[in-house]
């Protein structure tokens, strides 16, 4: 007796399929690029505010650069990035202080869409997408994410966690106090630089 076997992936592990009428795919996979190689994509759409902040610099020289980014290739053999600028950026200034401060370089994972070098609407599109559907997080979900990360957090972890993070040790009792307050004034302490 023969069984039949299947070559078909399991549903939960195939690429979604996108609609027929998109003429440009993303990347399958993400490729590691030196951070000198990236600049600033003129069709990125993010005008307003795109320099990466002081604890977003923190966290990626703690962690890295933890989603990729989105770049397309320039003629200077540069890439030129469209999703993920700040994240580049901080990237870039982790690599600057890197030696001084006894940090490794890193690189970053990147989409490269090689379709859209001459595709501006499209690449502006899909940046502007990126930015547009993004909230931030209430700032109660903030101090209950970092209560419940710092809490669960094996031990050996909490030093490197505590500085991607930007808080000192015992922030996970001040997030859970800060929980207590009601939201206006939790707001208040928040935007008076609430110190967790």
């Amino acid at each position: 007796m023969t069984t039949k076997t299947s070559t078909k992936k399991p549903a939960s592990s195939q690429k979604p399929a996108l609609p027929a009428d998109i003429p440009f795919q993303p990347p399958a996979h993400s490729v590691s690029l030196d951070p000198a190689l990236l600049v600033r994509d003129p069709c990125n759409a993010r005008e307003t505010n795109p320099e990466p902040s002081a604890e977003q610099i923190a966290s990626i020289k703690a962690l890295g650069v933890q989603d990729a980014i989105s770049v397309r290739p320039r003629p200077d053999g540069k890439f030129g990035v469209f999703k993920g600028w700040r994240r580049a950026q901080a990237a870039q200034e982790a690599n600057r202080t890197a030696k001084a401060e006894g940090r490794e370089l890193q690189k970053v994972n990147a989409f490269v869409w090689e379709e859209l070098r001459d595709q501006d609407g499209w690449t502006r599109m899909l940046s502007a997408i990126e930015n547009m559907h993004r909230d931030p997080m209430a700032d109660r979900d903030n101090v209950a994410a970092l209560e419940q990360c710092l809490l669960d957090m094996p031990k050996e972890y909490l030093a490197t966690a505590s500085k991607a993070l930007g808080v000192r040790r015992g922030a996970a009792a001040h997030a859970r106090a800060a929980q207590r307050l009601d939201d206006a004034t939790l707001r208040k302490a928040v935007g008076e630089g609430l110190d967790l």
